[in-house]
C-alpha cells in the first residue's frame, strides 16, 4: 500500500534525516523542548481528522504540565541552536505527529509488525547510498561496542518499538500515543545518570514527577 510508504517516509525517513542534522548543532535541552510540541501537534491532527471530538480542560493542563517537566529536565539551555536547525526538529515533530494518525485512519487493519517491517527495509534501502558514501576506510577499526549499540538501536530500539507503537496506538489513539515524548528526555537523563555516572541535577529532581503527572493527566478519558 502506498499508505505504507508514507508511513515509513513521515515517521521513519524524514525525521531521522532532520534530527540527525539538527542534533549536530544544537544541544540536547533545546532538541527536547522542541520535541515536546509532538502531543499538542498530534492532538490537533487528530481533532482536524475526526479522531479527537472534545479536549477537555484536564488533557491541556496535562500537557502543559509535561512540556514544563521536559523543560526542568533540559535545563532550559537555550543559547546554541541557529533557525535551520530549529526548523529541522520542527519537521521532525510534525512527522512523529502525523506518523500516528496515518496509523490509526489508513494502517488500523493492517500487521504492525508487517508494516514495521516493509517502513524499516525501505528506508534501509533509501539510507544506503549515504551509509556507503561515509562508511569507515577501516571497518575493522569502529570499536565492536559500536556495531553492538548499532545492532541493538535497529533490533530494540527500532524493530520492536514499532511493534509496540502500533499496538498502543491501537489501543489509546494516535494523540494519546504521542505523549511518550515527554518521557523520552525522562528515560535519558535517568540512563546517562545510572549508566554514565551523570550527576542527579535539580532539573531531574523537579522535571521526573512533572512529566509523569503531565502525562497521567494528558492521557485520561475525556468526560462523557
Amino acid at each position: 500500500r502506498w499508505w505504507v510508504v508514507l508511513f515509513a517516509v513521515v515517521e521513519i525517513c524524514i525525521p531521522w534525516i532532520m534530527l540527525g542534522y539538527a542534533e549536530l548543532r544544537l544541544t540536547s535541552s533545546l532538541t527536547a523542548l522542541l520535541l515536546a510540541a509532538i502531543p499538542l501537534v498530534a492532538m490537533l491532527f487528530s481533532r482536524i481528522a475526526g479522531l479527537e471530538h472534545r479536549i477537555g480542560a484536564v488533557r491541556w493542563i496535562g500537557l502543559a504540565v509535561g512540556i514544563a517537566g521536559v523543560a526542568a529536565v533540559g535545563g532550559l539551555d537555550l543559547g546554541s541552536g541557529d533557525v535551520l536547525s530549529v526548523g529541522a526538529v520542527l519537521c521532525a515533530v510534525l512527522g512523529y505527529a502525523a506518523g500516528p494518525l496515518l496509523i490509526a485512519k489508513r494502517l488500523s487493519g493492517v500487521s504492525g509488525s508487517a508494516v514495521t517491517a516493509v517502513s524499516m527495509t525501505l528506508n534501509a534501502a533509501a539510507y544506503l547510498p549515504f551509509a556507503v558514501w561515509t562508511r569507515p576506510a577501516a571497518p575493522g577499526e569502529v570499536p565492536m561496542k559500536a556495531w553492538l549499540a548499532v545492532v541493538a538501536l535497529g533490533l530494540i530500539c527500532s524493530a520492536l518499538a514499532f511493534v509496540l507503537f502500533f499496538h498502543l496506538v491501537a489501543e489509546v489513539g494516535p494523540a494519546r500515543t504521542s505523549v511518550i515524548t515527554y518521557v523520552n528526555p525522562v528515560v535519558a537523563a535517568l540512563g546517562g545518570t545510572l549508566v554514565l555516572g551523570e550527576p542527579v541535577t535539580a532539573g531531574l529532581l523537579v522535571g521526573f514527577p512533572l512529566v509523569l503527572c503531565g502525562s497521567w493527566l494528558a492521557t485520561r478519558p475525556a468526560p462523557r
